[in-house]
């Protein structure tokens, strides 16, 4: 972070009518899905005295209506991942237009870092998710110690929002929504002068510790009732390996029922977070945050052999920032070894005039032409991300992997078996693994 230089305008004009805007929504929308702030005297004091760092666990694409609410009145900007400003031209609209800071995840973004600068020394908080994305199990992520540095540098107060069951309102890898109890716990982790005082590897163990969740232990242990249709159907997205026979990516969903094709084990989705084994020969883990743990475990050890390899078939996409989405290139195979991911292309021409439509909710999209072809651009027939200082990815559950480098935002997408989910594991565990973690 020493390498950043201050802007010398600090003046950021606060959009007052968009956030008061926002915060109606967020209000509207935390009374919807029964939530509820709890807000520690620290806390409430702090927001008094001036800017702070809000930093928030990350277990839905809903999060923020359930940490914006405590700071109505005051000043606060969000930072947002980059890829959203190419999800739907509305949503990419209300960004800009509330000045929210865009970062490129899971990469170095001097920029973003500026502009978070900029804002406070301007009077205006600002709350980011330090895990860079949303839990594909309902449990914590992990927590790059870059955070640690950032806290340092910055140099303010450092508030932390707590949300227990927002993962279970809006799964990441399901279809639907669902209305339980939510509870969001702000507290006040760091003064300014222990900012000061504490190292930066001492500041990132604290923020792991206060953003520490598990929605479905929550949820059991408070016997709360998650109400919704269509219960189970997305799980496969995470839960691509049977419990039972072992094999990948042959689960399906229906209803509140997971099976695989392969051997028959079923599995029930209980509204009260449980999985329960149907029938007499089915088994399975207790939570879903355990059996994706066991996925984990197992791809730790397969990432350290000598010989480990991952291929499938995938079609790479690249923003359009005037449509806000993203552009179909080409289709080819993503790989991955212990060094390098990799995205080849399988053809030199593509069809022109091509229209990709994606589904925000399915992630499915289709592809539209007039029979013409047209040249798949050189520097994107082959696409190599080094994984040596790549601590995760943002997976799509199953469907597709977003990533980035200086020149593009890229969305590969699986075409065959949904396989995004173990890829992201993969890089998390190689990291870990390099890193000694």
């Amino acid at each position: 972070m020493s390498k950043i230089t201050n802007d010398k305008n600090k003046n950021v004009k606060f959009p007052w009518f968009c956030n008061a805007v926002f915060m109606t929504v967020c209000f509207v929308a935390r009374a919807f899905f029964r939530g509820k702030s709890i807000q520690s005297e620290a806390f409430k004091q702090a927001k008094k005295q001036g800017p702070m760092l809000v930093l928030c666990n990350h277990a839905s694409a809903f999060d923020f209506v359930f940490f914006s609410p405590p700071f109505v009145g005051k000043k606060i900007a969000f930072v947002v991942a980059e890829n959203l400003l190419y999800s739907t031209p509305i949503l990419a609209k209300l960004i800009k237009a509330a000045k929210e800071i865009t970062k490129k995840q899971y990469v170095v973004d001097l920029g973003c870092v500026r502009k978070i600068k900029k804002y406070m020394d301007s009077g205006i908080s600002v709350a980011l998710c330090p895990e860079g994305q949303s839990s594909n199990s309902g449990k914590s992520g992990l927590i790059p110690k870059a955070n640690g540095k950032l806290m340092k540098f910055l140099g303010y107060p450092v508030a932390v929002c707590n949300t227990s069951g927002a993962g279970l309102t809006r799964p990441k890898w399901g279809y639907t929504g669902r209305l339980g109890k939510i509870v969001t716990k702000c507290d006040l982790l760091y003064t300014a002068e222990q900012v000061k005082t504490l190292s930066a590897d001492e500041l990132h163990q604290g923020l792991v510790k206060a953003l520490e969740f598990n929605d479905h232990i929550y949820q059991i242990e408070n016997n709360i009732i998650f109400k919704g249709r269509k219960y189970a159907e997305g799980l496969e997205r995470v839960l691509y390996r049977c419990p039972k026979c072992g094999e990948e990516f042959k689960q399906v969903t229906f209803g509140n029922t997971l099976k695989c094709t392969n051997c028959d084990n079923e599995v029930y989705y209980s509204n009260d977070g449980r999985l329960i084994p149907v029938g007499d020969d089915s088994v399975c883990p207790e939570r879903i945050d355990i059996w994706y743990d066991e996925e984990r475990e197992l791809v730790k050890e397969e990432v350290k052999k000598d010989d480990f390899y991952l291929e499938h078939p995938a079609a790479l996409f690249v923003e359009k920032p005037e449509i806000c989405n993203y552009r179909f290139i080409t289709s080819g195979t993503i790989s991955m070894d212990k060094e390098r991911l990799l995205f080849v292309s399988n053809s030199d021409v593509r069809p022109k005039n091509m229209v990709s439509e994606f589904g925000v909710s399915k992630f499915d999209f289709k592809l539209d032409t007039d029979g013409e072809t047209e040249p798949v651009e050189d520097e994107l027939k082959k696409i190599e991300f080094a994984l040596k200082n790549l601590e995760s990815v943002d997976p799509n559950p199953g469907k597709a992997l977003e990533l980035y480098d200086s020149a593009h935002s890229y969305r590969i997408a699986f075409t065959d078996q949904e396989a995004s989910t173990k890829y992201a594991l993969a890089i998390e565990e190689l990291y870990k693994l390099r890193k000694g973690v």
